[in-house]
C-alpha cells in the first residue's frame, strides 16, 4: 500500500486495512440479497438457514422462509432435498465455494454467479446454472 500512498507507514496501511475490511462482505451481501429478492419476485419460494437476514428487505415477501443456523451435515441433507441450491461467490471470482460441489453431490442444481474457475467446470455439467445480476 506505501508504493501506491508516498509517505504513508505502515501503521496508516494497518489501520486503513481495519477500519475498511468489511467493505467486500456487505458489497457480498447486498449482491447476495438483491438476486435471492430477483428469485423471489420472479415466483420462487426461497428458505434460507442462517443468521443476518431479519433485517432483510427479503424477510417481509410471502415466499421467503427464515429458518436457523443448520450444521454441515444437515445442509447436506437439505441438499438432497431442495431442487435447487443458491450461491454467491465473494469478490474472489476465479475460485469456487464447498457449497457449489456439495449440492452438485447431492443432486440438486446449483443456481451460482460467474467465476472463471465455475465456468469452466461447468460447461459441460447439467448441474449448474450461472447468473449474472447485470
Amino acid at each position: 500500500m506505501r508504493f501506491l500512498y508516498p509517505g504513508r507507514t505502515s501503521r496508516h496501511c494497518k489501520e486503513y486495512i481495519e477500519e475498511n475490511r468489511f467493505v467486500e462482505t456487505h458489497l457480498c451481501s447486498l449482491y447476495r440479497e438483491e438476486a435471492l429478492f430477483l428469485l423471489l419476485e420472479a415466483g420462487f419460494l426461497v428458505e434460507v438457514y442462517g443468521n443476518g437476514w431479519e433485517q432483510s428487505k427479503c424477510a417481509a415477501h410471502p415466499r421467503f422462509s427464515l429458518h436457523a443456523p443448520v450444521s454441515c451435515r444437515e445442509g447436506l441433507r437439505l441438499m438432497q432435498n431442495a431442487k435447487i441450491v443458491f450461491n454467491n461467490l465473494a469478490w474472489f471470482k476465479a475460485g469456487g465455494s464447498e457449497r457449489v460441489f456439495n449440492a452438485a453431490l447431492q443432486g440438486s442444481i446449483v443456481l451460482t454467479d460467474s467465476g472463471s474457475y465455475l465456468d469452466n467446470i461447468f460447461t459441460h455439467m447439467e448441474s449448474a446454472l450461472i447468473y449474472s445480476l447485470d
